[in-house]
């Protein structure tokens, strides 16, 4: 065989995307950050939203529906010193020692009722079936006790029945005189929430 009668080198053209293919993988790139932009914001919400599960079937509905509505937030506690612990007094209930103050309208009540709403600010694995105010009576005289009275319809709003928290201000009980149980908030919950009772029943009363 000649030079000549040599087969031509058959050689192929590769070819790069093309910009419809650039552009559809653009398209498809987007359209998965945005599912994954749709799942983070479904997470977050449902994160943020308070969880009530447990603490209907605990206090009740009817008392977890007075601390999401009712119009009025009647808080009766002992005095605290500066640094927010609960002074001496040898009254067993705080409404023995003061009068109460209705933080209803007070800027921050909202986060207040949140935090006792939301099942995540309990330490369920301290429940306890006696009812709070046996608690209070076994309690150390150390112990200092807030009380919450939640009554009052807000209009266009469903009725509510009055219902009574006692909070312990010393070890985070909480309770609904009555129903049996108490159970204990997290350490961190409590500290905030006995840090805002006191902030906002020093600024009312």
């Amino acid at each position: 065989m000649t030079h000549s009668d040599k087969p031509a080198a058959v050689t192929e053209s590769v070819h790069g995307p093309t910009p419809a293919m650039r552009r559809g993988w653009w398209v498809l790139f987007a359209l998965g950050l945005l599912a994954v932009g749709v799942v983070g914001a479904a997470l977050s919400v449902k994160l943020r939203r308070t969880q009530t599960e447990h603490t209907s079937q605990f206090f009740g509905e009817d008392a977890v529906a007075a601390l999401q509505s009712s119009r009025h937030f009647r808080l009766t506690m002992p005095p605290l010193d500066e640094a927010g612990e609960a002074e001496p007094t040898e009254a067993e209930f705080p409404e023995d020692a003061a009068e109460p103050v209705d933080l209803a309208d007070i800027p921050g009540v909202s986060h207040l009722r949140r935090a006792l709403l939301d099942q995540r600010s309990y330490d369920w694995d301290t429940r306890r079936s006696e009812d709070i105010d046996s608690l209070v009576a076994d309690s150390a005289p150390s112990a200092r006790w807030a009380t919450i009275v939640l009554d009052g319809e807000v209009p266009h709003r469903p009725p509510i029945t009055p219902t009574t928290f006692r909070l312990d201000l010393t070890n985070g009980w909480v309770g609904v005189p009555g129903r049996s149980g108490s159970v204990r908030l997290t350490g961190r919950v409590q500290r905030a929430v006995r840090s805002k009772l006191s902030a906002m029943y020093n600024v009312e009363g």
